[in-house]
């Protein structure tokens, strides 16, 4: 169930918004969306305002336009182009979670940019987050021992993941994966689980085979960025391939519950410990 409201401003129809200011890192040339901070109040003499995300798929600013055109014939990698309609399906594929897990969506809209430009925009929930810093200071109040806190925060991730997973949706964006999961403002403030939320599916898929690999990537590159010790980054990930087997009544052998969650194979665990130092 969703753990937070959505914007006061979602019940409302809406014929216009105002861009506020774009965030750090998420526009310029040849991205697949442009991301900003926007408010349906257009009045800006309005100093407190309800602050929502807008994301623009927005066609002049991919450099490999001009070429298509010229010659359409030539089999072009055009999924950056088409990364809203991936986006698209799914957070419709992830409507029970909107709210927890990802962020509450407004909607996807055909739009004219202020410039006179058609696009498509989607407006989503901007996340009340906290800096990876202070949810690092936040474990070492919590936890005594880091080993205490790793395990924490890699349940937390592969609990968001396998919830997104249980949609039948997977991200194939593994250039981010720290930066597209938000610590919500609450997050481990108090005694009780925190789940984060996790951002950005304009390159997805349905479940596969390789989408478990990237739900561990997650964890260990989140673990970097909270500056844990390649040592104990280590350590856990080799954990996952050192629980003995256990036999069930049908013969089948299980390893650690986080195998058995995601359906990794043994062997290819085993090959984590080698694969993490190439995760960024």
């Amino acid at each position: 169930p969703p753990t937070r409201a959505a914007p006061a401003s979602f019940a409302t129809a809406h014929d216009a918004l105002r861009i506020i200011e774009p965030l750090p890192f998420q526009t310029g040339l040849d991205l697949n969306s442009q991301v900003y901070t926007a408010s349906f109040e257009l009045d800006t003499g309005v100093t407190q305002v309800e602050e929502v995300i807008i994301k623009i798929y927005q066609m002049s600013l991919y450099q490999a336009v001009p070429d298509v055109e010229e010659d359409p014939a030539q089999p072009w990698e055009l999924w950056g182009m088409t990364s809203g309609m991936d986006e698209e399906w799914a957070y419709r594929q992830m409507q029970t979670l909107q709210g927890g897990i990802v962020p509450h969506v407004y909607g996807f809209f055909q739009v004219t940019l202020p410039h006179g430009e058609p696009s498509v925009a989607m407006i989503m929930e901007k996340i009340d987050c906290v800096s990876y810093y202070t949810i690092r200071q936040r474990l070492r109040s919590r936890y005594d021992k880091d080993e205490d806190a790793v395990k924490a925060v890699a349940t937390a991730v592969l609990a968001a993941d396998h919830a997104v997973h249980s949609c039948d949706v997977a991200t194939n964006d593994d250039r981010a994966l720290a930066r597209n999961l938000l610590w919500h403002r609450d997050s481990l403030a108090g005694t009780g689980p925190s789940l984060p939320v996790l951002i950005d599916y304009g390159f997805v898929s349905r479940i596969r085979s390789s989408s478990q690999t990237v739900a561990i990537q997650r964890v260990v590159v989140v673990l970097r960025a909270l500056g844990f010790s390649e040592a104990l980054i280590k350590a856990w990930v080799k954990s996952l391939s050192a629980t003995p087997h256990v036999k069930k009544a049908l013969g089948v052998l299980n390893d650690s519950w986080v195998l058995q969650l995601f359906d990794i194979p043994y062997d290819d665990a085993e090959e984590y410990p080698n694969k993490a130092r190439f995760w960024t």
